[in-house]
């Protein structure tokens, strides 16, 4: 590089000195004094820096510009003043050619920032991006008995687990367009199937992308994406007030809580109507695919906001959710190299405070393997609303099925995991339940907010975040971020007198689930926030055996950008 400049500052020396000379008048000449070889070579000096700008300037200059600039350089002109008019003398046309691909670089640069994540965006906002990772860790403690445990299909045992450690890609691509990619890869990944052995940690949970602000419609959004059926479900996990969902969307919800499809939302009256529709295919909940012919599912929920000021934090919802779905077909073995196909649903519940991974979770009460060709109906029904510091709300869930039946389909071979035995019908089959919840902020100003375009709580900002340091002046910060308090009531129903049959497990004859849950929630900053349950539990098995209550503790420790 040094080479080059020497070179080329060589060269252009003669050349300065020939174009200043054959463009010099004789009157210039009289008017200069010799001097001597310093002073000479001084002005060359100066007539090199001059002419070596004006080669580098963006915009170009017509040669006789130049000899100007060359002319007053000699006389005494400051080299800002020459390199200001090649700008003014060049073509208006040049000029706007040039500024445009100017602002055309500047908005493709990306930026960087932090705004609850990590933010990269255009300054025209036509692309970003939005990384945020977040992790929930888990501890759990139980006082059981063994006529509960040994009644379950895996015990209930103290331990520990991440819950959730999920990476999530989120942005705007011309701003009308937005895509969302999210995967789970923490030990506690819900998979719904218990294994003996743990399932490689990668659950999908959002892959889809979406046009926005259409006009009448809102967002069409097309991928594998969440089924908004509730309150609970349209919350995201990170903003949770309990460490696990009621009991009426594990037994569910939770089976369809992901699946691939096509949705269209939108809000109308100044926000205070939220529609929403989807279509999709059922059983691909885990893997983002599966196969089946006719196995689709359609939604529809409708929330009203009679109640909407949250200046004032005061908000109140009313919703309706249903769902019309075939049921996903599982593959069953009927013998050491055959399998089949068959319409299937189990339901289940697992406790709200949970240790270890996901295979290790017992159900504290479900049914058999259930099979139907009918559709399962689910409806859901819900008020939310919150008044300042106080949180409130109840959801009820039903899910119907038509005529069910044990051990297989009729007109199949039995899978080997019934034993040989036939079809079995049982009628028709229902499960349905219900939570009610209230919760206090013990911190003044501290509240929940409300998530307009899809209703669910938003997240909380406290007031004063959490701080006890030392700061460099030698003062002590302090902030005790935002406390808060709650208590929930579940209660999850679903049964049937042929349940009670011998072959039927104590663990897989249904029965009803109680559980009352209390929290105490701290959140540290918008980002961070520690939450300790204590859950008192009833278990009600549909046969003799294995009734009785179980009380355990956890507590939460959850970043999230």
């Amino acid at each position: 590089m040094k080479t080059h400049f020497f070179w080329g500052r060589l060269l252009s020396i003669p050349l300065a000195v020939l174009l200043a000379c054959a463009l010099s008048s004789p009157a210039s000449h009289a008017e200069d004094e010799p001097g001597t070889i310093e002073d000479r070579l001084e002005k060359l000096e100066k007539q090199n820096a001059a002419l070596r700008k004006l080669l580098e300037s963006p915009l170009g200059a017509k040669p006789g510009n130049a000899a100007e600039e060359l002319k007053k350089t000699s006389s005494g002109t400051s080299a800002t003043e020459i390199l200001a008019l090649p700008a003014q003398n060049a073509p208006a046309q040049t000029v706007d050619k040039a500024a445009t691909a100017a602002a055309s670089k500047a908005s493709t640069i990306f930026k960087f920032h932090y705004k609850n994540g990590f933010w990269a965006e255009t300054e025209d906002k036509n692309f970003t991006l939005h990384i945020m990772p977040y992790v929930q860790f888990d501890n759990g403690w139980y006082s059981v008995g063994d006529n509960i445990n040994t009644t379950m299909d895996t015990r209930l045992n103290d331990g520990s687990d991440l819950r959730r450690m999920r990476p999530r890609f989120e942005g705007k691509v011309f701003q009308q367009f937005s895509y969302q990619f999210e995967f789970d890869v923490s030990g506690g990944t819900d998979f719904r199937n218990l294994q003996v052995d743990p399932q490689a940690p990668l659950f999908i949970t959002d892959a889809w992308m979406a046009m926005d602000d259409i006009p009448l419609v809102g967002t069409v959004r097309i991928g594998h994406q969440k089924e908004y059926l509730s309150f609970n479900n349209g919350t995201s996990s990170r903003f949770q007030t309990f460490m696990e969902r009621p009991l009426i969307f594990d037994a569910i919800e939770d089976p369809f809580q992901f699946d691939n499809g096509v949705t269209a939302f939108n809000s109308f009256f100044e926000k205070r109507l939220h529609v929403y529709s989807g279509f999709f295919r059922t059983g691909t909940r885990t893997g983002a695919f599966g196969i089946g012919d006719g196995r689709y599912a359609f939604d529809e929920r409708l929330v009203w906001f009679p109640l909407l000021d949250p200046e004032n934090q005061r908000w109140f919802l009313l919703g309706a959710a249903g769902s019309v779905r075939a049921l996903p077909y599982s593959n069953f073995a009927t013998s050491a190299n055959t399998s089949t196909l068959l319409p299937t649903i189990r339901f289940f519940n697992r406790p709200t405070i949970r240790a270890g991974g996901g295979f290790q979770i017992p159900r504290i009460i479900s049914t058999p393997q259930l099979f139907s060709s009918d559709v399962e109906t689910i409806m859901i029904f819900g008020a939310q609303g919150a008044f300042g510091r106080f949180t409130f709300g109840g959801e009820y869930a039903a899910a119907y099925l038509g005529e069910t039946f044990l051990n297989t389909m009729p007109g199949y071979v039995p899978p080997t995991s019934s034993g040989g035995r036939a079809a079995q019908s049982i009628g028709n089959m229902s499960a349905d339940g219900f939570y009610v919840q209230a919760l206090y902020f013990l911190t003044c100003g501290d509240h929940h907010e409300v998530n307009t375009q899809i209703p669910g709580w938003s997240r909380v900002n406290p007031t004063r975040p959490f701080m006890f340091r030392r700061s460099s002046d030698g003062e002590i910060t302090k902030g005790p971020g935002a406390w808060e308090v709650g208590v929930r009531y579940d209660i999850m129903n679903y049964g049937n007198p042929l349940f009670q049959q011998a072959f039927i497990p104590v663990a897989q004859s249904g029965g009803r689930y109680q559980v009352v849950n209390f929290a105490l929630n701290w959140y540290l900053n918008p980002n961070m926030k520690i939450m300790a349950d204590y859950t008192y539990n009833l278990r009600g098995t549909g046969q003799e055996g294995g009734n009785g209550t179980f009380s355990a503790f956890g507590m939460r420790t959850q970043m999230d950008f």
